[in-house]
């Protein structure tokens, strides 16, 4: 674990799951209130100023780093991992991450997730795809930014691909030449229930679309995430950690 991370953790409360993400540290608690509450003894300053943190910056003082963090109740984050709602929670895995405290049913709906987003993205895209396109349309879920997006996708193509099965195919989506993908719409269409997020599903049922249909479809899926895209990942804290040289790299800043 880096070096900033884990004093970070350890000047906080305790909590059921930690995942350092590229979007800040992320507490997992059984009860948000509760764990704020602890952290109000703990880390008074941390709350004079709660502000939308994108990602981890280095304060003006070369001697101290700000850290973003977050907390997250235990049933609000299995539930968005599960079904895809609210989607800023569940695109918090689409990228990098380390788990600090594993959950055992945390880890399990991240991979079922990550499927999920790799379809409902295929979805959204017509004919013959290349391999970093995709990724791209899978980071703007959370990500701002085309040509960080980009960039992103050239530096960590490898973890990426094979955190989604990339490097893979099926009777859904072939891969070829390692780097274009066909995908059978069809298909993906009439398993929409078993591959698609369960909110995506019941947006296309409260629609009224029943059968693949291109237009209506792609439609349909793009509208979905652009109704339950929020232009933040979440809340976050802001916590300087005192005495750290600025040449230490964080990890995962961007």
């Amino acid at each position: 674990m880096d070096r900033i991370v884990e004093k970070l953790v350890e000047t906080h409360p305790d909590a059921r799951a930690i995942y350092n993400t590229d979007d800040g540290v992320l507490f997992v608690s059984d009860d948000p209130r509760e764990w704020n509450k602890k952290n109000i003894e703990l880390n008074p300053d941390e709350y004079y100023k709660i502000g939308f943190v994108s990602g981890i910056r280095n304060a003006l003082d070369t001697n101290r780093y700000r850290v973003g963090y977050g907390v997250v109740e235990y049933d609000t984050l299995t539930k968005a991992l599960e079904t895809g709602a609210p989607l800023y929670l569940a695109t918090l895995f689409h990228k990098r991450f380390e788990a600090i405290k594993e959950d055992s049913m945390i880890s399990c709906n991240i991979t079922n997730n990550g499927s999920q987003a790799l379809y409902m993205t295929l979805m959204r895209r017509k004919g013959i795809t290349n391999i970093d396109d995709l990724l791209n349309d899978i980071l703007s879920l959370s990500m701002r930014g085309y040509e960080n997006r980009r960039k992103y996708v050239e530096v960590n193509k490898d973890i990426l691909r094979e955190m989604f099965g990339l490097y893979y195919g099926n009777d859904v989506y072939q891969v070829y030449e390692d780097k274009h993908i066909l995908t059978s719409f069809n298909k993906l269409f009439d398993r929409r229930t078993i591959l698609l997020p369960p909110s995506l599903v019941s947006y296309y049922d409260n629609k009224g679309i029943e059968k693949y249909d291109e237009d209506t479809v792609h439609k349909a899926t793009n509208q979905f995430i652009k109704d339950n895209r929020l232009p933040y990942i979440y809340d976050l804290n802001t916590s300087y950690i005192e005495g750290m040289d600025k040449k230490e790299s964080y990890s995962f800043k961007r």
